[in-house]
């Protein structure tokens, strides 16, 4: 859901993905039914605007509630602290210069399943034209 700046208050996009999504059929073993954790992620939005620079900013949180396990009928809920990165690309070329991280000091790495929401710097470009969002992640994974 994107909600578009106000004021002071800048454009953010927010969604989650539930456990067991068909995205993860023919990708991973087990029908996508695996344990996941992400090693790292980018992100990319189709239709938004770059800023006068040619590059688009912002910072992605998850909430730190998470879901894992094989599937919905095994799935497990934990809690950790949320994280917060900041990532910049320039659409045009692809190019990642401000890589989003997992801190090296965090306790449990996260997994997709959580509620993220992307805030946008407000010199960071114009998200009200973007269409898709893209996150390719590399993950680690555990199958039954």
């Amino acid at each position: 859901m994107l909600t578009p700046a106000a004021g002071a208050v800048p454009a953010q996009l927010a969604w989650s993905i539930p456990i067991g999504d068909a995205q993860l059929e023919g990708v991973l073993p087990n029908g996508g039914d695996v344990a996941i954790w992400i090693t790292s992620i980018q992100f990319s939005l189709d239709g938004v605007e770059p800023n006068d620079k040619g590059n688009v900013l912002f910072s992605v949180a998850t909430s730190g509630t998470y879901e894992n396990g094989f599937g919905p009928q095994q799935a497990k809920t934990f809690f950790s602290k949320g994280l917060i990165g900041e990532f910049g690309y320039a659409p045009a070329t692809g190019h990642v210069y401000v890589p989003w991280q997992i801190p090296t000091a965090v306790y449990m790495t996260p997994t997709p399943y959580t509620q993220w929401t992307l805030l946008f710097d407000p010199q960071g470009g114009d998200p009200s034209t973007a269409t898709t969002l893209r996150m390719t992640m590399q993950v680690a994974y555990l199958a039954p």
